[in-house]
């Protein structure tokens, strides 16, 4: 019975990628709920689901013809949609920080709501950078959060550029899968 299922899917993976719209909505009809709900325990919020969602769904039919239906698409669809979560957050995290050199008031600022949702979400994710270990913590937020390049952070902290890349691969790695495993 499975077979069937990956079959007729990989059926419609094929008429996606030659742009016929009626196997688009049947991809989103059969896949988007179970997509809503993991992005809900990510963000909790409909606004923000509803959003990235649309967004996921737009990359699948702009790369509808590079989807290769022999693969499990539903894999494809939820690695889009963890990284979309993932980058949201590292822009509340950056708007964050934006908003707290400005010198507004906080009662007078327009938008506090937002802002309070961004405060919420950078928290999650400022507690899951802190989770890491003190030399990898210390090169993620070099590389990651003040934006400095691996030459730069090499040269300031006397290590290899090599080292860099490998700290960053392990924190994003043990970043994914704390947010997954704490939100799933």
């Amino acid at each position: 019975m499975q077979k069937d299922i990956q079959f007729n899917e990989a059926e419609v993976l094929l008429r996606l990628s030659e742009g016929d719209v009626a196997s688009f909505e049947l991809i989103y009809n059969s896949h988007a709920p179970e997509l809503y709900l993991k992005l809900m325990k990510m963000l909790k919020s409909e606004f923000l689901v509803e959003d990235l969602l649309q967004d996921v769904f737009l990359i699948v039919w702009n790369n509808r013809e590079k989807i290769d239906p022999c693969k499990c698409f539903r894999a494809y669809l939820s690695t889009i949609a963890v990284n979309k979560c993932y980058d949201h957050l590292r822009k509340v995290a950056s708007t964050g920080r934006l908003y707290a050199k400005l010198p507004l008031a906080e009662n007078n600022f327009p938008g506090n709501d937002q802002l309070l949702i961004a405060k919420e979400e950078s928290a999650v994710l400022s507690q899951t950078i802190e989770l890491l270990p003190s030399k990898r913590k210390l090169i993620y937020k070099l590389c990651k959060l003040d934006g400095k390049s691996y030459e730069e952070v090499s040269t300031q902290l006397g290590i290899s550029i090599s080292t860099i890349s490998d700290h960053i691969v392990k924190a994003n790695t043990f970043i994914r899968s704390r947010l997954q495993h704490s939100f799933f």
